[in-house]
């Protein structure tokens, strides 16, 4: 009997082994599934991402600003705006905001703003004091406009194409400064072209900025750029 009994306990032994060895191969298998999972999760949520992404529109903004002489005391300044679409959708151009602007130091006392520094010169309020708007846009310096495009465009510009779009300022050169006409003075170009709408309804924009000499298209002398 007690040679039964020791077989039966040995029995039992073996039992709660196997089954504490299939209980490991199970958790082996669970483990690996996990991780199967993980890493097909991982792979799928990266090829989302990227279709994803690649549909998100990509361009790239260059501007060139040319000064040209009509007549003696009037000009021209014109923006023209090479977009190249980088991405790999089909990009719909329908706004854009371009700004002929004075480099002038009036009417916004930019001379007084020069003399501060940190806080006080990134938050300056233009003049009046009473005024609440401000001289910066984030780090940009809103300079006096002199004359604004700022409403719709019409291009569709294909992945991999390149799109010209123009704009065309003409202006007396009495109304920009009342320096010599042999002084430099310079005008700013500053071009928002409206990105498509995301999803959140946010307004994004591509950007360029110029700065033209037109000293010399005011004596009568083309820009030799």
């Amino acid at each position: 009997m007690g040679t039964l009994g020791s077989l039966g306990g040995v029995g039992r032994l073996n039992d709660d082994r196997c089954f504490v060895t299939r209980l490991e191969y199970w958790g082996q298998v669970a483990s690996i599934a996990q991780a199967i999972a993980t890493t097909i999760a991982l792979v799928l949520g990266a090829w989302w991402f990227r279709e994803q992404r690649e549909m998100y529109p990509h361009a790239q903004l260059e501007q060139t600003l040319q000064v040209v002489p009509v007549k003696p005391g009037l000009i021209a300044v014109e923006a023209h705006v090479q977009f190249d679409n980088k991405g790999m959708t089909r990009i719909d151009l329908t706004h854009a905001n371009v700004k002929l602007q004075n480099v002038s130091e009036q009417p916004y006392q930019y001379s007084k703003l020069a003399d501060l520094r940190g806080p006080p010169y990134w938050q300056a309020t233009r003049p009046p004091q009473s005024s609440i708007a401000p001289q910066f846009s984030e780090g940009e310096l809103r300079w006096p406009v002199w004359n604004q495009f700022d409403g719709p465009i019409d291009h569709l510009v294909e992945p991999g194409e390149t799109d010209i779009l123009v704009f065309t300022f003409v202006l007396p050169c009495r109304s920009l400064t009342t320096d010599k006409p042999s002084k430099p003075h310079f005008v700013r170009v500053s071009t928002d072209v409206l990105k498509p709408k995301d999803s959140g309804g946010k307004i994004l924009a591509w950007k360029a900025r110029s700065f033209a000499d037109i000293s010399n298209a005011c004596r009568g002398k083309k820009d030799r750029k």
